[in-house]
């Protein structure tokens, strides 16, 4: 499932017709749109609305691999009103903790730092575009998915000649409207990231449990050899990592010793 969320209505609307969602019913404050394989929600400006509302969608469908996309608008000192922009860096302005998210490949569009701040700016003091829940939505979509499927993607809305005073629904919606084809594409990048991670999980599932059967592994270990088994996988999806090798060694120290030197040896492919 990819999880869409804005913070306003009028952001979701170009969004709710181009990926075709149709109303949920829902008793929760947030109002939910949803297809076979996207699900949209409209959570309010702010940190908590955002925190709570990711709460709740991983609530109705509790799953590692669900993939998360926060779209919205976003101020800038001098950026052009209608740029967009792929977040590489998120910074609280309040706790000063930076988030990053991952890229598995070419973003669709220019990145751009984002600044989280608790009220609208009106004067722009630093270089980063700056919005109201980026930073909350990264940090509580961790709780519940990977690094490498939660990413947003920021439309310029205002900037230090433009006040956001000024914005109507119409604009934000018209805003959003003109950047559905980079939207589109970083959602099936991350739609596909989510697959590509499942199915290295199954596998990495598997290989784990032929390990324990042959050796007894410290808790630091097992989190050691879940990592080397994730690597592999993700170089070599279709070639198994058990060889004769493995079967003369007796030791745990000599198996994960040998994994990683077979892993390091692998070519790159980019």
């Amino acid at each position: 499932m990819l999880f869409l969320v804005t913070a306003l209505g009028c952001e979701a609307e170009p969004l709710i017709d181009h990926f075709g969602l149709q109303k949920k019913e829902s008793t929760s404050k947030f109002s939910l749109y949803e297809n076979d394989t996207t699900m949209l929600a409209v959570c309010g400006v702010g940190k908590n609305n955002v925190a709570t509302a990711i709460g709740y969608l991983y609530g109705l469908h509790p799953y590692r691999y669900h993939s998360w996309l926060n779209l919205g608008i976003a101020g800038h000192a001098e950026c052009e009103i209608g740029q967009g922009f792929c977040i590489q860096k998120i910074t609280d302005q309040s706790t000063k903790i930076n988030y990053y998210p991952i890229f598995l490949g070419p973003p669709p569009a220019p990145t751009a730092n984002l600044l989280t701040v608790d009220k609208p700016e009106k004067e722009f003091l630093h270089d980063s575009l700056c919005d109201m829940e980026g930073s909350s939505f990264f940090s509580a979509a961790t709780l519940f998915s990977t690094v490498e499927l939660i990413h947003s993607f920021k439309v310029v809305s205002d900037n230090a000649k433009h006040s956001f005073e000024k914005l109507d629904k119409k604009i934000v919606s018209h805003l959003i409207g003109g950047h559905l084809e980079p939207i589109s594409q970083l959602a099936n990048h991350l739609k596909n990231a989510a697959s590509k991670l499942e199915s290295i999980a199954k596998f990495q599932d598997q290989d784990l449990s032929l390990f324990f059967l042959h050796w007894h592994f410290t808790s630091t270990q097992k989190h050691f050899l879940k990592r080397l088994l994730q690597r592999w996988h993700a170089i070599e999806p279709n070639k198994p990592i058990w060889d004769t090798t493995l079967d003369k060694l007796s030791k745990t120290t000599s198996v994960l010793e040998y994994l990683e030197e077979k892993i390091n040896s692998l070519p790159l492919v980019f």
